[in-house]
């Protein structure tokens, strides 16, 4: 099987500031939308990113 043992991924580690960017963007929404209303359409627009990037993190 090609590919099985040592491979790499492609995904990158969440950076410290890149984390705070996300948790202060949910926070910020939060509080201007509400529980109910907070969607990761939101988040992902807030943070320049696409909903399956915040999934992975």
């Amino acid at each position: 099987m090609a590919g099985a043992a040592g491979a790499t991924t492609r995904r990158s580690r969440l950076t410290p500031e890149r984390e705070a960017e996300l948790y202060g963007a949910v926070l910020d929404l939060l509080r201007e939308v509400g529980y109910e209303a907070l969607t990761m359409d939101a988040v992902a627009s807030r943070t320049r990113s696409s909903k399956a990037t915040l999934y992975r993190q």
